[in-house]
């Protein structure tokens, strides 16, 4: 594995993967992403929120960090930001740190996002992508056509940008 140091990428070409739980995603935990809520929606599930100010999960918490990731805001996205990331050779960057900032870097179009890390994994996928080639290895049975969807618990989870 190699190693970038103070790399600038922009968010926008990348294509990343997230492990994130509902209770580090507000989309996970209630299906709708706080970016694709209406002012007034958001206004509406701010008001009614019960949750502490660093609970990942909370309606608020990405629309604050985008406000603090703005051009002379405390965490910058153009500044050293600590978060370090790895590419891996199915094309999805992973995180061990900044995953939010790096999620709302994304969504909100920024065309800037330092990272003090960048690995190169050039031998290894992220793991959505392992999971997707179990699946579709897995044979394909009667009975499984008519099982739900397991219902995402407390445990973390694998999910690419672009499912997001």
């Amino acid at each position: 594995m190699t190693y970038q140091y103070d790399v600038v990428i922009d968010p926008r070409k990348e294509s990343y993967c997230f492990s994130f739980s509902k209770h580090d995603c507000y989309k996970l935990a209630t299906g709708k992403c706080t970016f694709d809520l209406t002012d007034e929606e958001y206004e509406k599930k701010e008001a009614k929120c019960r949750r502490p100010y660093n609970y990942k999960a909370r309606v608020g918490y990405c629309r604050g960090l985008l406000v603090k990731m703005g051009d002379g805001g405390e965490i910058s996205a153009t500044k050293r930001t600590k978060i370090h990331a790895h590419r891996n050779t199915c094309g999805h960057m992973t995180f061990s740190s900044g995953q939010h900032r790096s999620c709302i870097a994304k969504k909100n179009r920024l065309p800037k996002l330092h990272l003090n890390e960048l690995g190169i994994n050039e031998d290894y996928i992220c793991n959505s992508c392992y999971y997707e080639s179990i699946e579709e290895q897995k044979p394909k049975r009667f009975w499984n056509i008519f099982k739900k969807m397991k219902k995402l618990d407390d445990f973390g989870i694998d999910i690419t940008d672009d499912k997001l």
